[in-house]
């Protein structure tokens, strides 16, 4: 039964008039709720499709299509959450709009902190996008270093990225079953 019968009088029922009518009103509202999801939908950056760009221009990131929408609406929400002041929170956030789980380690008095990306299984997408927006929102008188853990529970495979000049060493370890 058609939902805007309940408020009319019943004796409106009989009438095929006032069915048909009905039935094309009840049509246009379902039509024009569809609209107002799919209007509802590209406001909220983690959701938007066709409004994908215009979030990019508005904070200033030139589109990249070779990446992935869910890369791009991640740099977006980083860049949306790296407005203002820096602080240790902050950073944090704007990783976890890239990664699930990340740590950060402050060293003030050699004027530098590390960030330790803890991944469980293989990277979600490229992590550029990721050092990009830290870069640009970390303050300007700190290094940053960045540190990449994988934890897998299967086979060994080990790789690391450092964008310094450092050696990497792996010892071997007991593995418990």
């Amino acid at each position: 039964m058609n939902r805007l019968f309940k408020f009319i009088p019943k004796y409106y029922f009989k009438s095929k008039v006032v069915k048909n009518i009905f039935n094309v009103c009840d049509d246009e509202l379902k039509s024009a709720e569809e609209m107002y999801c799919i209007l509802e939908r590209e406001t909220l950056v983690g959701e938007s499709i066709n409004e994908l760009k215009r979030w990019e221009r508005q904070f200033g990131i030139k589109s990249d299509y070779d990446k992935t929408m869910v890369e791009r609406r991640a740099i977006v929400r980083a860049k949306r959450m790296g407005r203002g002041t820096s602080t240790k929170d902050q950073i944090k956030k704007v990783c976890l709009t890239f990664v699930n789980d990340v740590e950060i380690v402050e060293h003030n008095k050699e004027s530098w902190f590390e960030i330790n990306i803890i991944l469980n299984g293989e990277l979600p997408y490229k992590l550029d996008s990721l050092y990009t927006v830290i870069e640009e929102i970390k303050p300007a008188h700190l290094d940053v270093k960045f540190n990449l853990i994988t934890i897998n529970n299967g086979k060994l495979h080990v790789g690391t990225a450092n964008l310094t000049l450092e050696t990497t060493t792996i010892y071997p370890q007991e593995v418990f079953l």
